[in-house]
């Protein structure tokens, strides 16, 4: 009401003098308290682009030269090292109101085809490109620990993540944190707790330079919820397929979907895996050589891999200088006699057995030199094998590795198998021609008679 009294051409400063008591004062404490803030927003913008530097280093910052060797070997190196460019990443570090529905386009297109999304449908993936923020930690930061409120979901987009959990420690006498997994890019942290509103069931660090892409609980609920319930619910059911989980109550199982992948295509060595649908034959590869001995021909098996070991023993053993002429002699001969078995070596892959719907395999069982190959489409449940041995209620999971142990046959019964067919097959061979010999016929009929089908099915057999 005051200033509106003045005429237009009238400042501020002519006002103040007329009037004393608009007269502004500052205390040198207020001015101390001023600098001391600017001084604290300087230093939390500084410690923030340090704390970002590593993602903000992008190639597309830096100046091609002329030299072509250099250029490629920055592209492929940005290839290998980010998957998001700088322009992507400043987008997703942008308020979500504050997007076009261009960057929301691009958005899709650039991380829509990432691992961790590939198992949402198109419009769910469309929500979370435009809602996801990106995130950068350094190592050995807590990225939310156990016993904590959930507020955020957590894409992997590079780096490591360590997965521990709170044991009790006898010889302390206090929990202590215990690392029981690792994960890579592709892996989604803290479903279970956002879709049941618990507190946080394990604690995640850091190991590397780790991206994420964070969701906050509020989208979760109205973007991915549903998704993810449906998900859950097909994972449940698969778990009543299989008797060995009729005893896990609900707690249990809850923590097991947290823990729990679906089948990718991609062999996982750390879980076992749980066949839902389809058929999975076992198939085990072995090299036998052959030799002539009083006309016969006899097969031996032999394992090419001792060769290899005895080498690389050679190789890191730490040797002194006079027995440098020894260790000479025997690369020398086993290098010849690599040679020569790999020449007269031959490679056979024999079928072990045939595993069909709610067996499983991958479970610490004998499994050298064999693999799974599926003869059909193959649905599997995959869950990981640490956290089936903490549950390992009434010693069920050991009781089903030597239940596999016993029923599959081992490598030694597979070689002595193998050996029995080729000297059955050779005892045939003779005998045919044994009875052939004797017989006289006037059949003038020669090899080219015989239609190729037969003759082929005669070569595979032998």
């Amino acid at each position: 009401m005051i200033i509106k009294k003045f005429g237009k051409l009238q400042t501020l400063h002519n006002t103040a003098k007329m009037i004393p008591s608009l007269i502004i004062t500052i205390t040198p404490e207020q001015i101390l308290a001023k600098q001391f803030r600017a001084k604290c927003r300087f230093k939390a913008v500084v410690r923030k682009v340090i704390r970002n530097i590593y993602w903000l280093d992008d190639i597309e910052d830096r100046i091609i030269s002329d030299d072509v060797n250099k250029n490629i070997y920055l592209l492929t190196r940005r290839k290998s090292s980010n998957t998001l460019s700088i322009n992507d990443k400043s987008i997703l570090c942008t308020p979500v109101d504050k997007r076009t529905d261009m960057d929301k386009a691009h958005l899709y297109r650039t991380i829509g085809g990432l691992k961790c999304f590939r198992r949402y449908p198109g419009n769910v993936k469309v929500q979370l490109a435009a809602v996801t923020y990106f995130a950068y930690f350094g190592p050995g930061r807590v990225i939310y620990r156990e016993g904590h409120a959930p507020f955020a979901l957590y894409f992997i987009i590079s780096g490591e993540v360590i997965i521990s959990h709170l044991v009790y420690d006898p010889v302390l006498d206090k929990k202590v944190n215990q690392e029981i997994a690792r994960r890579g890019p592709g892996a989604v942290l803290g479903e279970v707790s956002l879709l049941h509103n618990i507190p946080r069931t394990v604690t995640i660090t850091t190991n590397t330079h780790t991206e994420f892409l964070r969701l906050r609980k509020y989208d979760f609920n109205i973007v991915l919820k549903g998704t993810v319930q449906q998900q859950w619910l097909v994972v449940q059911r698969s778990l009543d397929m299989f008797t060995y989980f009729d005893s896990w109550d609900d707690i249990t199982r809850r923590d097991c979907l947290d823990e729990t992948i679906l089948g990718d295509g991609v062999g996982l060595k750390d879980y076992v895996y749980f066949i839902l649908k389809g058929q999975c034959r076992i198939i085990q590869h072995m090299y036998s050589t052959h030799y002539t001995k009083n006309g016969r021909v006899f097969y031996k098996i032999c394992r090419p891999g001792t060769l290899v070991l005895f080498l690389m023993n050679l190789k890191t053993r730490k040797t002194s200088q006079c027995d440098h002429y020894k260790i000479h002699c025997s690369v020398s001969y086993n290098s010849k006699l690599t040679k020569r078995f790999r020449s007269n070596a031959e490679l056979h892959f024999m079928q072990v057995c045939i595993l069909n719907a709610t067996a499983c395999f991958a479970i610490g069982e004998d499994f050298e030199n064999r693999r799974v190959v599926a003869m059909s489409n193959v649905e599997c449940l995959l869950i990981p094998r640490y956290w089936l041995k903490q549950k390992n209620v009434g010693n069920i999971w050991n009781r089903v590795k030597q239940y596999l142990n016993s029923h599959i046959p081992s490598t030694s019964q597979i070689q002595e198998e193998f050996l029995k067919q080729r000297k059955w097959r050779q005892h045939k061979k003779e005998t045919v021609d044994a009875l052939l010999a004797k017989k006289q016929s006037a059949d003038h009929a020669l090899l080219c008679d015989v239609p190729l089908f037969i003759r082929l099915n005669e070569k595979i057999d032998e």
